[in-house]
């Protein structure tokens, strides 16, 4: 995040009478932020009724979300939000059913673009 203070009105001190903060009050300020990228290296791991997903996330990201299609390419829909590690285990599939993901990170200023869908 990129903020620009043009002027200081006061600075943050005790006051010596009562030992309150001052306060302190900008002007002009210009806030300029950007969705984190994607996540990278996408993989997972099959197993019995189940897949676990690991990536590799920016350090901008506040979050992931979990994307899930029976075709590879998508359409995908949502089936995880605000993942906070960098993984994530899809429980409950149906044996034998191919199933294909994607993650996109997220943060205050919104959600990226798609990882890769691994192979």
């Amino acid at each position: 995040m990129l903020a620009k203070m043009r002027r200081i009105v006061k600075t943050i001190r005790p006051d010596r009478n009562n030992m309150r903060l001052a306060t302190a009050a900008f002007d002009n300020i210009t806030v300029s932020s950007v969705p984190p990228p994607a996540p990278i290296l996408l993989t997972s791991m099959p197993a019995w009724r189940t897949v676990t997903l690991t990536w590799g996330g920016p350090l901008t990201a506040d979050s992931f979300n979990v994307k899930r299609s029976r075709t590879s390419g998508g359409p995908y829909g949502v089936i995880a939000t605000g993942v906070a590690a960098n993984g994530y285990t899809d429980r409950g599939l149906d044996d034998g059913t191919p199933h294909y993901y994607v993650v996109s990170s997220t943060n205050l200023s919104g959600e990226s673009a798609d990882s890769n869908q691994p192979r």
